[in-house]
């Protein structure tokens, strides 16, 4: 099961000290040769001496916030699977419905809805037909658009909204609109996909890998032309566990599959 630790404060602490340390010896002089016995029995400043010393403590402290949302991490896990090549199809669902929030009613979604789920085809799928072609950018728009009377109305939309949000997820990246506030998590969608790094064993690492970590007996590395890559998945895994809802708060929304 994955685990994350969404970094909240931080504090530095650097503390520096210095000291001087000056000494003089003072010695009795007991004994003398004939030659300056008049120095016997005085004193005399034989030795000096001088310290210098500096010291310097820099002290960085985290407080960390564990995730600890089953659905973020079935998500992290999703991601880490599909970077591997072991998604399964449940995998790729649950990542559509995180990045892709984004609807549209077309003659072949009808018809796709139609062989999956006749019985829902027959009660709504006239109605939904009225809607085709326009795009929905958020679910938020889909979802008020299809509550509509002349649509849906609330009833409807609630008995059958998930085969409904289900079946009309666009299948492809808009990438015209991706600097918008709703898909901007979508510039890190293209790290989750497999073979930008290697895997083996210590010897099967390359001179000139960037990164290496290593588990047991397996090491894991990434090239240099890949470096950009990784640091997109590590958005991508901070973006999963830092996601907030409207009910929580925040700015962003619930992939529009999700009950509310």
């Amino acid at each position: 099961m994955p685990y994350f630790s969404d970094p909240q404060t931080a504090r530095s602490q650097i503390q520096q000290s210095a000291s001087v340390n000056y000494g003089m010896n003072l010695d009795l002089i007991t004994s003398a040769p004939a030659g300056v016995l008049s120095l016997f029995d005085h004193y005399l400043f034989d030795k000096f001496s001088l310290a210098l010393t500096g010291d310097q403590t820099d002290t960085v402290g985290w407080t960390s916030l564990t995730a600890n949302d089953p659905g973020k991490l079935f998500a992290m896990r999703a991601a880490y699977r599909r970077v591997t090549g072991a998604a399964s199809a449940e995998d790729e669902e649950v990542l559509s419905e995180f990045y892709y929030r984004h609807f549209e009613i077309t003659d072949e979604t009808l018809t796709n809805l139609q062989a999956a789920q006749p019985e829902v085809f027959a009660k709504i799928g006239v109605k939904l037909a009225v809607l085709k072609g326009i795009e929905y950018l958020t679910a938020e728009g889909f979802e008020g658009r299809l509550k509509f009377d002349d649509v849906l109305g609330e009833d409807d939309f609630e008995r059958y909204r998930r085969p409904i949000l289900k079946f009309f997820r666009m299948g492809h990246e808009p990438t015209e609109f991706v600097s918008d506030a709703d898909t901007h998590h979508l510039l890190y969608v293209t790290a989750s996909r497999p073979g930008w790094f290697g895997a083996g064993r210590r010897r099967d690492i390359p001179k000139t890998a960037a990164y290496v970590g290593r588990y047991g007996k397996t090491c894991v590395w990434v090239v240099p032309e890949n470096t950009e890559t990784l640091t997109r998945l590590t958005l991508a895994i901070l973006d999963i566990p830092t996601f907030k809802s409207e009910r929580l708060g925040g700015s962003r929304v619930q992939p529009g599959i999700l009950s509310r």
